[in-house]
């Protein structure tokens, strides 16, 4: 039974040989009869083997450049669900945020979406370092000591001088002013030193964990924004620790501030 079989797949093997020894003779046969036809039907039997060569190919390249574009479409739609997501997050927590602001306004009898809205004439380095004067004066309703604001909750300084139609400004980081002010993360109340172009420091024990970009604001203004943490200076040898922070706006740029009372609560006194 094994024999029978070894011995026809040999014939076979044999058979397919020869039929191509054949072939190969009588290629060569014709290239010696023909010479000079010959090129040219092998060019055109040839043909249709480097159309489909090319064809497939083209085929193959067009799949990569689908599946590859598809892979890529599949990862941008990742991307932009996680996008999507985060963003709806942040939007639920500004709604809850806002909800809790105008309790807090109500609270602190303060309404920032009132005000007098002034544009800034002159501010440095054409005024006195971190002042400016604005186009709003005692006939638009502005006193002495209202706060100064850029929008509607970064709080940048206060009225220090009124005239009949205009009035000048006194940004609370003017070299060596003192302010009280509440590091909110560390929920430590402190004072800070203005350093001018609205920078202020803080000294703080080195015991007070503070982190940079954390938020600052003012104890009697809760809801308003005062600076951010921008570094921390702390050396072993010396107990207390710099926190140096900025208002996030820079006074050359300014166009137009806004003009509030200050809120319903006593002013806390600094050391």
């Amino acid at each position: 039974m094994n024999f029978r079989h070894i011995h026809k797949t040999r014939k076979r093997a044999a058979q397919k040989t020869l039929a191509v020894f054949g072939l190969i003779i009588l290629l060569f046969g014709f290239v010696v009869l023909f010479p000079k036809a010959a090129p040219q039907i092998i060019l055109e039997v040839g043909r249709p083997v480097s159309w489909i060569n090319k064809f497939v190919r083209d085929q193959a390249g067009a799949f990569y450049l689908f599946v590859s574009g598809r892979r890529a479409l599949v990862r941008e739609v990742v991307t932009l669900r996680a996008l999507t997501s985060r963003i709806e997050l942040e939007l639920a927590l500004l709604k809850g945020l806002e909800n809790d602001n105008r309790e807090l306004y109500r609270v602190y009898n303060w309404e920032p979406e009132g005000g007098i809205i002034a544009a800034v004439s002159t501010r440095p380095p054409y005024s006195p370092y971190d002042t400016f004067v604005i186009d709003a004066g005692r006939r638009d309703g502005v006193i002495s000591g209202d706060f100064v604001l850029v929008g509607d909750h970064l709080i940048i300084g206060e009225i220090s001088e009124v005239f009949s139609n205009f009035s000048k400004v006194k940004a609370f980081s003017s070299p060596g002013e003192k302010i009280k002010v509440l590091l909110a993360g560390a929920n430590v109340l402190t004072t800070a030193v203005g350093a001018g172009g609205g920078s202020f420091t803080v000294k703080l024990a080195q015991g007070v964990e503070v982190l940079v970009g954390e938020r600052v604001i003012l104890p009697i203004m809760p809801l308003a924004v005062f600076g951010f943490v921008e570094h921390i200076e702390k050396n072993e040898t010396d107990p207390f620790q710099v926190v140096y922070f900025t208002a996030p706006i820079n006074f050359s740029e300014l166009r137009f501030v806004k003009i509030i009372r200050p809120p319903d609560v006593p002013k806390m006194a600094v050391d």
